[in-house]
Protein backbone atom coordinates (compact mmCIF):
# COMPACT_ATOMS: atom_id res chain seq x y z
CA UNK A 1 0.00 0.00 0.00
CA UNK A 2 1.34 3.42 -0.87
CA UNK A 3 1.93 6.08 1.73
CA UNK A 4 -0.08 9.28 1.40
CA UNK A 5 0.05 12.38 3.57
CA UNK A 6 -2.73 12.77 6.09
CA UNK A 7 -5.64 14.82 4.86
CA UNK A 8 -5.02 17.57 7.41
CA UNK A 9 -1.45 18.08 6.08
CA UNK A 10 -2.73 18.33 2.51
CA UNK A 11 -5.41 20.80 3.57
CA UNK A 12 -2.80 22.87 5.40
CA UNK A 13 -0.68 23.01 2.26
CA UNK A 14 -3.66 24.12 0.17
CA UNK A 15 -4.45 26.77 2.80
CA UNK A 16 -0.90 28.11 2.48
CA UNK A 17 -1.24 28.23 -1.32
CA UNK A 18 -4.52 30.19 -1.19
CA UNK A 19 -2.71 33.53 -1.09
CA UNK A 20 -0.95 34.80 -4.19
CA UNK A 21 1.79 36.50 -2.18
CA UNK A 22 2.66 33.21 -0.48
CA UNK A 23 2.79 31.39 -3.81
CA UNK A 24 5.13 34.01 -5.23
CA UNK A 25 7.38 33.80 -2.16
CA UNK A 26 7.61 30.04 -2.64
CA UNK A 27 8.35 30.43 -6.35
CA UNK A 28 11.04 33.05 -5.67
CA UNK A 29 12.66 30.96 -2.93
CA UNK A 30 12.39 27.85 -5.10
CA UNK A 31 13.99 29.58 -8.09
CA UNK A 32 17.05 30.87 -6.32
CA UNK A 33 20.05 28.71 -5.47
CA UNK A 34 21.95 30.66 -2.82
CA UNK A 35 19.99 30.83 0.44
CA UNK A 36 19.38 32.54 2.74
CA UNK A 37 17.60 35.43 1.08
CA UNK A 38 16.99 38.84 2.65
CA UNK A 39 13.30 39.69 2.88
CA UNK A 40 13.54 43.07 1.12
CA UNK A 41 14.70 41.73 -2.28
CA UNK A 42 12.15 38.90 -2.05
CA UNK A 43 9.42 41.48 -1.33
CA UNK A 44 10.57 43.52 -4.35
CA UNK A 45 10.41 40.43 -6.56
CA UNK A 46 6.96 39.53 -5.23
CA UNK A 47 5.76 43.10 -5.85
CA UNK A 48 7.13 43.00 -9.40
CA UNK A 49 5.42 39.67 -10.07
CA UNK A 50 2.10 40.78 -8.56
CA UNK A 51 2.06 43.96 -10.62
CA UNK A 52 3.77 42.51 -13.72
CA UNK A 53 6.36 45.27 -13.68
CA UNK A 54 10.17 45.28 -13.82
CA UNK A 55 12.03 45.13 -10.51
CA UNK A 56 13.02 48.76 -10.94
CA UNK A 57 9.32 49.73 -10.77
CA UNK A 58 8.55 47.60 -7.69
CA UNK A 59 8.88 50.46 -5.21
CA UNK A 60 6.88 52.92 -3.17
CA UNK A 61 3.69 52.27 -1.25
CA UNK A 62 2.88 49.05 -3.08
CA UNK A 63 6.30 47.57 -2.22
CA UNK A 64 5.94 48.70 1.42
CA UNK A 65 2.51 47.08 1.61
CA UNK A 66 3.87 43.78 0.27
CA UNK A 67 6.94 43.92 2.54
CA UNK A 68 4.89 44.55 5.69
CA UNK A 69 2.34 41.86 4.87
CA UNK A 70 5.15 39.36 4.25
CA UNK A 71 6.94 39.99 7.54
CA UNK A 72 3.78 40.31 9.64
CA UNK A 73 1.64 37.54 8.16
CA UNK A 74 2.81 35.45 5.24
CA UNK A 75 6.40 34.53 6.14
CA UNK A 76 5.53 33.37 9.69
CA UNK A 77 2.67 31.25 8.29
CA UNK A 78 4.89 29.70 5.62
CA UNK A 79 7.53 28.97 8.26
CA UNK A 80 4.96 27.32 10.56
CA UNK A 81 4.07 25.01 7.67
CA UNK A 82 7.79 24.18 7.08
CA UNK A 83 7.61 25.58 3.55
CA UNK A 84 10.37 28.07 4.38
CA UNK A 85 12.62 28.84 7.28
CA UNK A 86 12.35 32.44 8.43
CA UNK A 87 14.55 34.34 10.84
CA UNK A 88 12.45 37.39 11.81
CA UNK A 89 15.32 39.05 13.70
CA UNK A 90 17.71 38.94 10.75
CA UNK A 91 14.90 39.09 8.14
CA UNK A 92 16.25 36.07 6.25
CA UNK A 93 14.36 33.35 4.33
CA UNK A 94 15.54 29.91 3.21
CA UNK A 95 13.80 26.87 1.71
CA UNK A 96 11.99 24.66 4.20
CA UNK A 97 11.72 20.88 4.08
CA UNK A 98 8.20 20.98 2.58
CA UNK A 99 9.04 23.46 -0.21
CA UNK A 100 9.56 20.78 -2.91
CA UNK A 101 6.06 19.42 -2.25
CA UNK A 102 4.53 22.88 -2.56
CA UNK A 103 6.38 23.51 -5.82
CA UNK A 104 5.08 20.21 -7.20
CA UNK A 105 1.52 21.20 -6.30
CA UNK A 106 1.97 24.64 -7.86
CA UNK A 107 3.39 23.09 -11.03
CA UNK A 108 0.52 20.59 -11.24
CA UNK A 109 -2.02 23.38 -10.76
CA UNK A 110 -0.28 25.46 -13.43
CA UNK A 111 -0.48 22.57 -15.89
CA UNK A 112 -4.14 21.91 -15.03
CA UNK A 113 -5.24 25.53 -15.43
CA UNK A 114 -2.97 26.33 -18.36
CA UNK A 115 -2.72 22.99 -20.24
CA UNK A 116 -1.68 24.65 -23.48
CA UNK A 117 1.13 26.44 -21.60
CA UNK A 118 2.18 23.62 -19.28
CA UNK A 119 5.75 23.76 -20.56
CA UNK A 120 5.88 27.50 -19.82
CA UNK A 121 6.21 27.04 -16.06
CA UNK A 122 6.74 30.52 -14.58
CA UNK A 123 9.65 29.39 -12.38
CA UNK A 124 12.05 29.88 -15.29
CA UNK A 125 10.81 33.42 -15.83
CA UNK A 126 11.15 34.16 -12.12
CA UNK A 127 14.63 32.65 -12.09
CA UNK A 128 15.63 34.90 -14.98
CA UNK A 129 14.21 37.89 -13.11
CA UNK A 130 16.25 37.06 -10.01
CA UNK A 131 19.47 36.61 -11.96
CA UNK A 132 19.03 39.89 -13.79
CA UNK A 133 18.65 41.92 -10.59
CA UNK A 134 21.67 44.16 -9.91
Amino acid sequence: MSHSPPLDEMCELYEMLRRQRRCYVLLVVGANTTPPYPVRPVARRVTALLDAVPLSAATGDRYQNVYVSLIQTHLPRLAEADLITYNPDRKLIAPGPELPTALLVLRAAWAAYEPSHAAEWPLGEIDATIRSEP
